[in-house]
């Protein structure tokens, strides 16, 4: 297993690491948070909710990002198009 911190994803950045381990699930958004994508704010809309989990040595840590429902659908789609 590679020693990069990423677990056994082959990811260049963090933020590719987390896209690849996250679990994404449609929600409303009752509070603004930002775009992981576009970094433009969301509220009062239905957008994509990644949560994932980084365990190591000690305690776990849990990260949650949200994207914009068109933003997700294209990541999504260019990612399918490149396996």
């Amino acid at each position: 297993m590679p020693m990069d911190g990423n677990m056994g994803y082959q990811s260049h950045t963090f933020e590719e690491a987390f896209l690849a381990r996250a679990k994404w699930t449609l929600k409303f958004v009752w509070w603004p948070k930002r775009c992981v994508f576009s970094n433009q704010w969301i509220w009062l809309e239905r957008a994509y909710c990644g949560v994932a989990r980084w365990m190591g040595p000690g305690s776990d840590a849990v990260e949650v990002n949200w994207a914009d429902r068109d933003d997700f659908v294209i990541w999504s789609l260019r990612r399918r198009r490149n396996e």
